[in-house]
């Protein structure tokens, strides 16, 4: 041991330097070789590292205890990039099922139509239908769009579609009747007639579909003049041309009610209801064709003889409103003539009764003439 004052050496077991006299202090052997192995070894990367009480070292690498370092560093980066990685695909898995959900795809596609992006609204509520179990929504939504587009051919089968799996859907008959009256679509209306099964879709259908007038007489061939009346619906006003030309609230005259009177000649007379939004109806038309005829050949009964006592003769025609007039000396009567109001008695003597017949058109009959030989 050396003091720690003079550096003298120290008996073993010795409290006090013999030198110097001073207590000893205990100071441990210093090496300076071993001073410079350490930092020899310290820059060569090693440490010698007791692990028992026995004399061997075990010496461990700089780079070996860094390599231990750099293996746990990759495991923990791995881990970390692989729970990174899983927590991707958990969330592109949650987005992609999230945005394929009905109520998703739904709300994109009211948005697009909002924005008047019918055809990306159609794509939209088309990808909600294949999701769905009950498609009632997402066609009536397909038909709005396909009708906001102006597919009104593509909306109508998509209706159709609709009512075929239910046949009770006001909603699908609605925009159908809707889509058909603002068209002015008459055949479209008429034909959802038919399909109107609950009590709301008669309704509707009543309510929108104007219906067509009706003429008293059908039309035709006529030997005399006709009294024509049209008829409609209360609520509706009738509108009615007599050239063949299609009426409507700005064409023709309005029908008042009273008869229409028709002449010899041929008219074709058409007649339309109108609402009260102006909006017609389906148009009717018929066409009356009068021929006036003379009146035919009148019968007389007796129809002439020898007669030997006193004789009434009677007079008939078959022309409804022809007049009957008469002579007794053979000439031809006129409308001059006596008028024929009953029987008339046969003269004495050897007489030719003449007759004809006379309408209301000034129309003749062809004369008859009878002989008639009285002798009392």
């Amino acid at each position: 041991m050396i003091c720690a004052h003079c550096k003298a050496q120290i008996e073993d077991g010795s409290l006090y330097c013999n030198r110097c006299g001073r207590a000893v202090q205990i100071v441990p052997d210093y090496n300076v070789l071993e001073d410079d192995e350490l930092f020899a070894m310290i820059q060569n990367g090693e440490k010698r590292i007791p692990i028992s009480n026995d004399t061997q070292d075990v010496t461990v690498s700089h780079e070996e205890k860094r390599g231990l370092f750099a293996t746990r560093s990759a495991r923990r980066v791995a881990l970390l990039f692989m729970g990174m990685f899983a927590i991707l695909i958990v969330g592109f898995v949650s987005i992609y099922y999230y945005t394929h959900t009905y109520g998703f795809l739904i709300n994109q596609g009211k948005a697009a139509a909002d924005a008047e992006n019918y055809d990306s609204a159609i794509g939209y509520y088309r990808e909600a239908l294949a999701e769905t179990t009950d498609p009632g929504e997402s066609l009536i939504l397909i038909a709005q769009a396909q009708v906001g587009a102006g597919y009104t051919d593509e909306a109508e089968k998509t209706l159709f579609e609709l009512l075929d799996l239910d046949e009770n859907n006001l909603i699908a008959f609605s925009i159908l009747a809707e889509m058909y009256n603002e068209n002015d679509d008459l055949d479209g209306l008429e034909s959802l007639v038919p399909l109107a099964v609950s009590e709301e879709q008669k309704k509707l259908i009543d309510d929108m579909v104007i219906p067509t007038p009706e003429f008293s007489i059908p039309g035709g061939e006529f030997k005399d003049d006709i009294e024509l009346t049209i008829s409609a619906e209360a609520g509706f006003d009738i509108y009615y041309t007599m050239d063949g030309s299609t009426p409507s609230a700005q064409n023709g005259k309005k029908y008042d009610g009273e008869p229409i009177m028709l002449s010899v000649g041929s008219t074709q007379i058409s007649a339309v209801c109108i609402r009260g939004d102006k909006k017609a109806g389906r148009p009717a038309s018929e066409t009356y064709t009068i021929i006036y005829e003379a009146p035919s050949l009148p019968v007389v009964s007796p129809s002439g003889g020898r007669l030997t006592r006193q004789t009434s003769v009677t007079i008939t025609t078959d022309s409804l409103y022809a007049d009957l007039y008469y002579t007794w000396d053979g000439t031809i009567p006129t409308s001059a003539s006596r008028h024929y109001e009953g029987p008339i008695e046969v003269p004495e003597g050897n007489s030719i009764l003449s007759v004809i017949a006379i309408d209301k058109h000034g129309l003749i009959s062809p004369v008859l003439q009878v002989n008639y030989i009285y002798l009392p």
